[in-house]
Formats: structure tokens, C-alpha cells, sequence
């Protein structure tokens, strides 16, 4: 840290420089007591299934697309993550990027957790509904369930506040 490094050398075609710079998981707090991750510069959402599907749409504004999820997106994070991320979120990288990795696809980096489905978090108007107040407390019981964390600009739908579960 507060260093400058130089690198003197004579370059070539195809020369690369990596860089690796220290990170770790943060947790920020938002409306309702929910939570966002965040690792370095990125932001992190829910890795959500997509379906997409052509509209056809009016004279005025024509055809369009639409994505709808295919798995479940109304999770809420764990307290116990939330207080303790180096623990309980599991950071990885892959070894070879595609050539877009801006999808869910080929998201180069991406990071594990633990979360709850709350069954009464719906969609509002083909929308996630408003976060629920956290923390939610009568899921203690209820499974959980491992879930993937993507960057926010790796996904289409996008659910990067999370309501906080016991």
C-alpha cells in the first residue's frame, strides 16, 4: 500500500502486465435494513435463471425483449454472514475469461453464500416487490440454501439488496 511500482523494460506484442489487488468482502446497509456485498470495486447480485423471449410490441415503440427468472430470486442473507464475511462468503475466480464476460455465463469472478427463500417476497408488477423489513426472524427455521453472487454487471435481473434472515 502507498507505494508506486515501476516497471522498466522493453515491451512486446502480446506483453501483459496482471495485476492483483488485495480485497476483501464488505457489507453495506440500505432502505429497510437490507443488505448489499460488495468485494473491491464491484457490487454483487443474485445470480438469477433468465428466459428470454421476443414481444411483440405496439406500431410506437415496436418489438422488444423480455427476461422473466427461472429459479428463485427472493432470498434473504444470513445474520450470521452478514456479521461475519470472511467466513461465510466464499470468494472465486475462473482461470480463463470469455470473450464477453459481462453474462452469467461467463462471469469471471463470483462469490458463495448461504441464503433463505421468504416465501412472501413476490413479484409486484412483473417486479421484485419493495424489500421486506430486516431482520426477518420467523425463517429460523427454514432451509438454507446455498446461492451465487455474481457482479452487478454481470446480470440482466438484479436483486443486490438483500433482506437480512435469522
Amino acid at each position: 500500500g502507498n507505494s508506486i511500482e515501476k516497471i522498466t523494460r522493453t515491451w512486446k506484442n502480446n506483453d501483459e502486465v496482471v495485476l492483483e489487488l488485495p480485497m476483501k468482502t464488505n457489507i453495506s446497509r440500505w432502505k429497510n435494513q437490507s443488505a448489499a456485498v460488495e468485494r473491491g470495486p464491484l457490487v454483487y447480485a443474485l445470480k438469477i435463471g433468465e428466459e428470454w423471449k421476443n414481444v411483440k410490441g405496439t406500431d410506437k415503440y415496436g418489438d422488444y425483449r423480455e427476461v422473466k427468472p427461472t429459479t428463485p430470486w427472493n432470498y434473504g442473507l444470513l445474520e450470521k454472514a452478514i456479521k461475519d464475511p470472511e467466513n461465510f462468503f466464499s470468494f472465486s475466480k475462473t482461470k480463463v475469461v470469455g470473450k464477453n464476460p459481462w453474462n452469467i455465463e461467463n462471469s469471471p469472478v463470483s462469490i458463495t453464500t448461504k441464503g433463505k427463500i421468504i416465501p412472501e417476497w413476490q413479484l409486484y408488477n412483473e417486479s421484485s416487490g419493495p424489500v421486506p423489513y430486516s431482520p426477518i426472524k420467523y425463517l429460523k427455521d427454514h432451509k438454507e440454501e446455498e446461492i451465487v453472487l455474481l457482479p452487478y454487471g454481470c446480470t440482466t435481473l438484479r436483486i443486490s439488496q438483500f433482506p437480512i434472515v435469522l
